[in-house]
């Protein structure tokens, strides 16, 4: 991980094989393996079918420098944020999201996935992650017009800090296309995002899919 986001290993360099990193790292084979599923599934790597694993062609990230939540943002378009409620529960976390949420694997992390909507109109799906720890109550509220960092801040006492978000393009998939109201074939704008706060402790992690015609993202640079 070190070298590849060091820039160490050019992008689609052959890993060695999950039998030789056992032995120059001294772990089992359960662990490599479950090590590289973890950095294919943050996009590090990607596995070729019978070839192995190869670093990923790393994009470097724009850095969002002002942090909106969904609610101001259609507020000073003049438009009713409100939100559909698809799942929201409190899981134990996987590997790879404790990393990102510097948790331990197992720890408690609430779930909340909504689609996002203007005047009633799909705007965006979705999924946030947060520590069961920084805000246990935080599924007893009317998550169908709550805002997320507006709870946060008054409810739970955290002081946000900072934000970095990566933004992608891609194919929607079917259920998006069905959350969004869109029309096939049909293409979406991705942010994933992950906020801290005041101290630098990781509070938030967000997944959302955007409408391309709907939503528009600024990005503010320099």
């Amino acid at each position: 991980r070190r070298r590849i986001e060091a820039g160490e290993l050019p992008a689609h360099a052959q890993l060695p094989s999950t039998r030789e990193l056992t032995k120059t790292e001294g772990v089992s084979l359960i662990t490599v393996r479950q090590a590289l599923r973890d950095l294919a599934t943050e996009g590090l790597v990607y596995s070729a079918p019978g070839k192995g694993f190869f670093v990923a062609h790393l994009e470097k990230p724009h850095e969002l420098l002002q942090m909106v939540s969904f609610t101001s943002a259609m507020q000073s378009r003049g438009l009713r944020p409100c939100s559909d409620v698809l799942d929201a529960r409190t899981l134990d976390a996987e590997a790879a999201l404790a990393r990102q949420l510097g948790l331990s694997t197992g720890d408690r992390v609430h779930t909340l996935t909504r689609v996002r909507c203007g005047d009633e109109v799909p705007m965006s799906l979705q999924t946030v992650h947060i520590p069961y720890a920084a805000a246990p109550k935080l599924l007893d509220h009317d998550w169908t017009s709550a805002s997320l960092f507006e709870v946060l801040q008054s409810e739970f006492g955290i002081r946000l800090g900072r934000a970095e978000s990566s933004l992608g393009a891609r194919i929607a998939l079917s259920t998006e296309i069905s959350a969004l109201a869109m029309k096939r074939p049909a293409a979406v704008l991705t942010v994933d995002q992950l906020t801290w706060d005041a101290d630098g402790r990781p509070v938030e992690m967000s997944s959302s899919v955007h409408h391309p015609d709907r939503y528009r993202l600024t990005i503010r640079q320099g």
